[in-house]
């Protein structure tokens, strides 16, 4: 019986060492739908540092204007360490062609585990579909 007192005490008592621990929310994670692919591209050197999360569109429609879209990206890079990166979107007609003109290298520096919003605007209503690229700064 003290045994059984003792083992129940114990249990008890690593169950609060466990509640103690801050719980962390997963990383996003690229968008893996195939198919969505290949909507948002990152460069190979950037796979392991780069986080995607679920882009909000709007304006698909005719009567809601131009496509315009929004991609939550976020670092995993260690703290104190800044990745600079360019991105670009490309807006598509409905027969999957670029619709011109192309947008234009943006720059962005990403502190460490930090989230920022990479937005893009078509300046043609003919697009429907949308590509992100992404790549470290040249």
């Amino acid at each position: 019986m003290k045994w059984m007192l003792i083992a129940t005490a114990g249990v008890a008592w690593m169950g609060t060492l466990g509640c103690a621990r801050p719980t962390v929310a997963p990383p996003a994670q690229p968008i893996a739908d195939p198919m969505q692919y290949p909507q948002i591209v990152l460069s190979q050197d950037l796979a392991g540092w780069i986080a995607v999360d679920r882009p909000v569109v709007e304006g698909m429609g005719s009567d809601d204007g131009p496509l315009n879209v929004m991609v939550p990206v976020r670092t995993l890079t260690r703290r104190g360490e800044a990745i600079r990166v360019q991105y670009r979107y490309i807006f598509l007609d409905d027969r999957g062609r670029p619709v011109h003109p192309q947008g234009d290298w943006r720059y962005e520096r990403m502190e460490s585990r930090t989230q920022k919003f990479f937005e893009g605007n078509a300046l043609d209503e003919r697009a429907v579909d949308w590509r992100l690229e992404i790549r470290t700064a040249r």
